[in-house]
């Protein structure tokens, strides 16, 4: 890890994001407690290198309240794309639950979150550098526990979108999910 103080910033360079991504960290020395801009800045590898500027890209604290940031954040690109607040709800929930389980398990690396909007159809993928897991191990037919308080995130998430895609190595977890909205533009 490297750091710097730049003109009253400190600004980290973040080596622990999955090797598809790199991120800076800035944080401004007086900032509002606990708010972390955060910068991020893809690889060559990177999917998202393709998008279009307008996509919407935010890296997260692993931390459990930066899930109501995201939600806020989210649900104004999604409106202001004119998304209508029946498939918002449903992106948001989504997005929410693949942010709360790479909470959980990105062993504290930011959770980098984007979307990108073409036509009818929504690409969404959540990022953390964690240690990674095997996603064969997954029983995607199981039947979550619906009194328990864990196990329903990807089962909501595959059900809700139409397509989903976990690629997960000791560099960190990304759920690559997407849908299709025609007729939910307002």
């Amino acid at each position: 890890m490297k750091t710097g103080a730049v003109k009253g910033k400190m600004e980290t360079t973040v080596d622990r994001t999955p090797r598809h991504m790199a991120a800076t960290v800035t944080a401004t020395r007086g900032s509002t407690p606990g708010l972390v801009a955060v910068r991020a800045a893809c690889s060559d590898t990177s999917r998202w290198r393709r998008q279009r500027a307008d996509a919407f890209r935010r890296w997260f604290a692993a931390r459990p309240s930066s899930a109501a940031v995201l939600r806020e954040a989210l649900t104004s690109y999604l409106t202001a794309n004119d998304i209508d607040d029946a498939a918002t709800r449903l992106i948001v929930l989504c997005a929410d639950e693949a942010l709360i389980n790479a909470v959980a398990h990105a062993a504290g690396s930011p959770v980098g979150v984007f979307a990108d909007l073409r036509d009818d159809r929504l690409t969404l993928e959540v990022s953390d550098g964690g240690p990674g897991f095997d996603p064969s191990q997954i029983d995607s037919d199981a039947e979550p526990d619906l009194m328990g308080e864990h196990g329903r995130g990807l089962f909501l998430i595959r059900n809700l979108m139409d397509d989903l895609e976990i690629l997960s190595d000791e560099h960190g977890t990304t759920l690559h999910m997407e849908r299709d909205l025609p007729g939910v533009r307002l």
